[in-house]
């Protein structure tokens, strides 16, 4: 069988209601090149691992099953699911959001073999809720917006988005405690080369009551963001170019932190209920 381009990675837990539609979204690429799906599932309490199964009946070769006897916890599952990568390219996506363009893969390998200075490169998306309804949709702002190893940083960029060089080989200690593993790995990617955020739509990012962001409070999720920040900072992994960007994180979260803080806190003192 022809090695893949592309690797296309996709952690799962509890997404029984989700990942069939993710799925769907993988093998609905047209590409000129082979591509390989590698999910990780993380001991689901529901059916998501049985949905799964399915599908690998269905396309064997091409979607590849991970497991384990015990919960590993999505750090350690996206490390795994990377790991397994065969592919020139990964491309991410959770089991609860899903891919909506047939040509995004297609669109990204084309941008990063034509750039070969540039490491990752990402689309806009499009927020929707547990039942496909539309909540933000994205506009889009240029055909393509290039940025340096700083803006890592301190960009945005949607998981769902991504597709990067298969180039990382070793993760910090660090990585693995971090609530913020997307931000800590765009930060590991700014020591292997430059970014850019291609104009096209591409996905749909759900938010639903199980998703790891939304089951948490405004503040909550600021302190853990913060939380990460701070443990880059803590990192050997990068350079002392890269901590003084991960400074300026630092500080933004943290008048973002207090600035929720004290509104919350003045709105309590006037009788209203917390966000």
């Amino acid at each position: 069988m022809e090695a893949p381009l592309v690797s296309i990675t996709c952690i799962t837990y509890n997404h029984e209601k989700y990942i069939a539609q993710a799925i769907e979204g993988f093998l609905m690429q047209e590409t000129s090149f082979p591509y390989e799906i590698i999910i990780g599932e993380d001991c689901s309490t529901d059916n998501t691992r049985k949905v799964i199964g399915e599908y690998v009946k269905q396309y064997p070769g091409l979607i590849t099953l991970i497991t384990s006897d015990e919960n590993v916890g999505a750090r350690k599952n996206g490390i795994r699911v990377r790991n397994a990568a065969r592919g020139k390219y990964i491309a991410i996506c959770e089991g609860d959001d899903y891919w909506t363009d047939p040509h995004k893969l297609q669109k990204q390998v084309d941008f990063l073999e034509a750039h070969p200075d540039y490491v990752l490169c990402y689309h806009y998306v499009n927020r929707v809720d547990k039942d496909n309804v539309l909540i933000t949709p994205a506009t889009v702002e240029a055909d393509v917006q290039l940025f340096g190893w700083k803006d890592f940083f301190h960009l945005h960029v949607p998981p769902l988005s991504m597709m990067f060089r298969n180039c990382l080989t070793h993760y910090p200690d660090e990585f693995l405690k971090c609530f913020n593993g997307d931000a800590f790995l765009l930060g590991l990617l700014s020591s292997h080369g430059k970014i850019a955020k291609l104009g096209f739509i591409g996905a749909h990012y759900r938010r639903h009551p199980g998703g790891v962001y939304s089951r948490k409070g405004k503040m909550e999720n600021i302190r853990l963001s913060l939380a990460t920040r701070c443990l880059m900072l803590k990192c050997s992994y990068f350079s002392r170019e890269q901590h003084n960007e991960i400074r300026r994180q630092v500080f933004r979260w943290r008048k973002i932190y207090l600035y929720y803080f004290f509104k919350l806190n003045f709105r309590k003192m006037l009788g209203y209920q917390s966000e």
